[in-house]
Parts: C-alpha cells; sequence; structure tokens
C-alpha cells in the first residue's frame, strides 16, 4: 500500500513548542456597588483544570502528559500542573509555585466591572509532540504571571484572547445561574471575609471556553502540526469544573462599603473557582 506524504506526516513523530499570548487562569471579582476594593487568595489546593483544542485542525487529539519532575514551570510564574485526575487528557493548574505557598491579587477601588481582575500566565510556552493525529502537551515556560484589570487587558493583549477572557466575568444577575454559579449570600454592607472549601459532588463537566492566539512556533517539521499550531492562529481553552482536591482552596476578603442604598449578592463561579459580587439595589 502507498502512502501520502500527508497521511506520512501524520503518522510520524514530531515536536515543537509554542508560545501563546496569554492563558486565563480566574478573575478577581471587584465587589460592585461599592467604594472598595476585595482580595483573593488562593490557598495550596486551588486548581484550574483545563483541555486545549487546535481549531486550525479540530481532529487532533491534545492530551496532557506531565511527570513528578516537571510540575513547577519557572520560578517567574506562581504555577504548578499536573495531569487532571478527573478530566480525561486534560491539565490541572495549581495557582503557586511550590506546595505550601500562597500569595494574594486584589482589585483596585471603586467597585466597578472596569476593576474586576484577571490572573493567568503572560507568555506561556507549550511543548507539543506527536503526529497530526494525537498529541502530548505541557507548559515548560512563561515569561511572567499576570493580573490585569478589565479596563486594561484589551489594550495588552490580542483582541480575540481579551474579548474571550472579558466574557467569563459575569455580572448580570440574570444571567448567574446554575449550574455554573451558585449563590452564596448577600449583605447589606461592611466587612466580608469568605473561606471557600472545595465543593464535595460537585458537578466536573461544567464547561467555559476561551481562546489563546498563538504568537511563535518552534520545532516542527511536519506540516501537519505546523499547520495545527501557525503563528497566528488561536488555540481554544475549555475550563472544566472538576473539584481536583480536598480542603480549603481559596480566602476572599473585601469591606462592603455602599456607594448607594441597596445589597449585594456574592455567587460562586463552579469553573473558575472564584466569587462574583454584584449590585443589588
Amino acid at each position: 500500500m502507498i502512502s501520502s506524504n500527508k497521511n506520512a506526516s501524520a503518522a510520524s513523530k514530531d515536536s515543537g513548542e509554542i508560545t501563546l499570548d496569554a492563558i486565563l487562569i480566574s478573575y478577581v471579582s471587584a465587589p460592585l456597588g461599592t467604594s472598595s476594593s476585595a482580595a483573593w487568595t488562593p490557598q495550596p489546593p486551588y486548581t484550574t483544570t483545563l483541555a486545549l483544542r487546535s481549531l486550525a485542525n479540530p481532529d487532533l487529539s491534545l492530551r496532557a502528559r506531565i511527570s513528578a519532575d516537571e510540575e513547577r514551570i519557572n520560578s517567574r510564574a506562581v504555577v504548578a500542573q499536573i495531569e487532571s485526575e478527573k478530566i480525561q487528557d486534560a491539565l490541572t493548574l495549581f495557582a503557586r509555585p511550590h506546595e505550601n505557598e500562597s500569595y494574594s491579587v486584589g482589585t483596585p477601588p471603586p467597585g466597578s466591572p472596569e476593576n474586576t481582575v484577571f490572573f493567568g500566565l503572560y507568555r506561556p510556552i507549550i511543548r507539543v509532540k506527536g503526529n497530526g493525529r494525537k498529541a502530548n502537551f505541557k507548559f515548560v515556560d512563561a515569561e511572567a504571571s499576570f493580573s490585569f484589570t478589565a479596563k486594561d487587558i484589551s489594550n495588552l493583549l490580542d483582541e480575540e484572547t481579551a474579548s474571550s477572557i472579558l466574557r467569563q466575568y459575569v455580572f448580570d444577575r440574570a444571567s448567574l445561574v446554575e449550574p455554573r454559579f451558585i449563590l452564596a449570600q448577600k449583605s447589606d454592607g461592611g466587612p466580608l471575609s469568605i473561606r471557600q472549601f472545595a465543593e464535595r459532588g460537585a458537578p466536573k463537566d461544567i464547561t467555559s471556553v476561551t481562546t489563546a492566539r498563538i504568537i511563535e512556533q518552534s520545532g516542527f517539521r511536519s506540516d501537519a502540526l505546523k499547520e495545527a499550531f501557525a503563528v497566528d492562529s488561536p488555540l481554544e481553552v475549555t475550563y472544566y469544573s472538576a473539584v481536583e482536591t480536598r480542603g480549603e482552596i481559596l480566602r476572599f476578603e473585601t469591606n462592603l462599603e455602599r456607594t448607594t442604598p441597596g445589597f449585594n449578592s456574592i455567587y460562586w463561579d463552579r469553573v473558575f473557582k472564584t466569587f462574583v459580587i454584584t449590585d443589588g439595589r
């Protein structure tokens, strides 16, 4: 049997690296209707689970494969990685470089939508190894971690990437519905401190999707992978509600100094494992 060059290229092993403009990990909701800021402190068990898909070649199966000595990405990006235990072929990111470390991300005052902060990896590098039908992937580097406000992100990232990230922040109460969003509590003002624990029995397959722009490519020899990860093409990132750990995953603190009479509703986002604080006027 004679195989075409395209089929032979798809079957042979190849490897290379791609650089993305950004990967979202989560966001910190500004406390709407207040003059306040908010602080988001992920605890060591905090995780984000995601899968990748090439939009240039949707049939290419991408599978996360990470060995024990590859869990830490680098010293500049406060993130570690493992293979997901709940979602097949997906990758789980820990928002900390070491097992016992944590840090905080805060929003600037006042509590307006444009002051919501998005947190993630800036210019992450992903190594891909496989062929035109299936390939393994893992993060191998990142220029930095980013914390961008909603008003700044469009100026700092590719327009399509920024728009897909901004869509993840939902603050219209009519759209904050189950199964992704759960009403946690209401407050008419004052100090608010929440310790969130991993949700036992939570559904693992609630999803939300962003895209990331491929800005660099290197190392690939086969046309199949060169085309699948072409520079300027988007990579689809699917986030899952999977709960990969146990214990306390997040601390969220603010002082709700309302600018008008009313109340705030606080919702839990199961996919991005964060709180959304809406204005209940």
